[in-house]
């Protein structure tokens, strides 16, 4: 196993910043696990105008890959109930390689297949925050994430037997699978806040905002048999095996709300919300609702 690990760090009057990456790889106990990893990160703030205006940035992200011939638990079920003897791997009279019955991955990893998958993570997020006084204050955040997982499956063609010279032998059938799934997420959201005191007893608080929630997702698969040689090439496939299947989905939401809090003394306090939400899920004739409340508190014991 080998680690890499950098990090950097600054800060000034008017910045800061952090940045760390890091490179894993590894290979497992289990006959023909290997991983590697590569992960990320940055982090930067900027301030503008006595810190009214404050920028920031946050990124992160990884990226990974993992190869085995066959599931480990898979592996690990055949060397626990294999006879010790048992032939794994032989040249037969004719000069071809044969294997034997318990020496699946053997065979599978030997002929250039198993399982790989490759997964990455983006996550990103940006805000804004603007303080004219200490009276208001306003902020915006976007956030975006993507996500994708690749996985490629190649059984290749191979011969078991259970002795080098037997007649009697299975061929295994080759095939392969290929899927792609890739999701993205993106949120927005906007507050502006308002705070103030009217003489020594009346306090109000005001708060209104928008929120956005977009969600979309992909996938698509693709399986195929008998191939010509053992490489993993769609292409090489017999194509009256081939299968295709995909899938898609997205939504959105949006929300708008305000907020109205007025207090007196700590004795009588009013609250009055409203809110206006919509979704992409309904039907688009019910797909926006309005939703006001209030409510209004009575401190008996401040009187």
């Amino acid at each position: 196993m080998h680690t890499h690990h950098v990090s950097a760090s600054g800060a000034g009057e008017r910045y800061n910043f952090s940045f760390s990456t890091g490179y894993q790889d590894q290979t497992g106990v289990v006959y023909s696990t290997r991983a590697d990893k590569l992960d990320y990160r940055l982090k930067l703030t900027l301030n503008f105008f006595d810190k009214k205006i404050s920028i920031g940035a946050n990124v992160s992200g990884v990226e990974k890959t993992s190869h085995e011939a066959q599931s480990t638990s898979s592996i690990i079920s055949r060397y626990l109930t294999n006879r010790p003897i048992i032939i794994y791997k032989g040249i037969d009279e004719d000069g071809e390689t044969v294997y034997g019955q318990g020496a699946t991955a053997y065979a599978i990893e030997e002929n250039g297949g198993g399982n790989d998958v490759a997964y990455s993570d983006l996550n990103s997020s940006f805000n804004l925050m603007w303080t004219p006084s200490t009276k208001f204050i306003f902020k915006a955040v976007y956030n975006i994430r993507n996500t994708r997982t690749h996985t490629l499956r190649f059984i290749p063609q191979y011969e078991l037997t259970g002795s080098i010279n037997a007649t009697s032998r299975t061929v295994n059938r080759s095939e392969m699978s290929d899927r792609s799934d890739w999701t993205r997420f993106d949120q927005f959201n906007v507050t502006a806040n308002y705070k103030d005191r009217i003489g020594k007893k009346f306090r109000i608080n005001l708060l209104a905002g928008y929120e956005m929630r977009y969600r979309k997702s992909e996938w698509s698969q693709s399986h195929i048999y008998d191939m010509m040689k053992n490489e993993p090439v769609l292409s090489f496939g017999d194509p009256n095996t081939l299968s295709t299947n995909a899938s898609r989905s997205e939504y959105a939401a949006l929300s708008g709300f305000v907020r109205a809090n007025f207090d007196y003394d700590q004795r009588y306090i009013l609250e009055l919300n409203a809110r206006y939400d919509g979704s992409s899920r309904f039907s688009p004739g019910i797909r926006f609702g309005f939703f006001p409340s209030a409510a209004f508190a009575w401190r008996v014991n401040r009187e």
